[in-house]
């Protein structure tokens, strides 16, 4: 029986314009080197073997699952008329950077950094006040950026979303005076900032079994973020308030970061937040 033309396989097969079937980088590499390690005897078959099992079918699968989740995700926006997937074939830079994401995917092993690969994918095909050279140039940028970058860009883009760590911060250090009803947080370098702040993002994820990481790490997670532009120096104020259990009552709170996100940073966390 012929399906009817919005079939959910019809809309599934508009993705050939957005995927193309190419030889992605990694699955060329492969190639080219299983054909080297078959030319040798002694270690061929084994190290082939030994070969596909750690690399082959982690990049293979990793990719498709990304693939189907994101290909899911759009088809979902186009059934509540946010976007129209037909048109998708006449922007050519949404096929590109698809394919540019699907590479960096095929070497990446962090769920979280697949998870944002996954909202960028699915933002770059709705309309975005974002030109397309800068779309490009943000992807590019996905390659060297790790999850520790974002949350930190994060930070320096939307403090609010960090109001529970500022909180934990104070509640260690808080100390009640007459008259004062307000803690401030004040850092005497980024580094130190960083650590504090982040290091107790890590602490609140037990799963993971992260611990705490220096300020020579959170040192350079800064300095990379400042020569890509995505942040500048700049004092960031955030104010806010929350309830000291100990004495009952509400204090207000207020935190002085030293940076802020560039808008170039600002657009790059919009391209990755998740699309509703």
């Amino acid at each position: 029986m012929e399906l009817p033309p919005n079939s959910f396989s019809d809309k599934k097969s508009k993705f050939t314009e957005i995927f193309p079937n190419v030889e992605s980088e990694a699955d060329k590499a492969y190639r080219i080197f299983e054909s080297g390690l078959g030319l040798v005897p002694a270690v061929g078959s084994t190290a082939v073997s030994i070969f596909k099992t750690l690399v082959t079918n982690p990049i293979q699968l990793r990719a498709e699952k990304w693939i189907k989740e994101v290909e899911t995700r759009i088809l979902e926006l186009e059934e509540r008329g946010v976007l129209d997937i037909s048109l998708l074939k006449n922007r050519p830079e949404v096929s590109a950077i698809l394919l540019r994401l699907i590479q960096e995917v095929e070497i990446t092993s962090q769920q979280e950094k697949l998870n944002f690969l996954s909202n960028f994918a699915v933002n770059t095909t709705l309309p975005k006040d974002i030109e397309i050279d800068e779309q490009f140039i943000l992807t590019n940028m996905l390659t060297a950026l790790t999850p520790s970058h974002i949350k930190v860009l994060e930070l320096y883009n939307t403090p609010q979303k960090f109001h529970h760590n500022f909180v934990k911060i104070c509640e260690k250090s808080y100390i009640p005076s007459s008259g004062s009803l307000g803690h401030i947080l004040n850092y005497n370098s980024v580094s130190e900032e960083l650590t504090d702040i982040m290091n107790i993002e890590r602490q609140s994820c037990p799963i993971n079994e992260k611990s705490p990481i220096d300020e020579y790490y959170w040192s350079t997670i800064f300095r990379q973020l400042n020569v890509f532009n995505l942040i500048e120096v700049h004092d960031y104020k955030y104010c806010g308030s929350f309830y000291f259990k100990p004495y009952g009552r509400s204090v207000e709170l207020q935190v002085n970061l030293k940076c802020r996100a560039t808008r170039l940073g600002s657009n790059l966390i919009e391209m990755l937040s998740l699309s509703t």
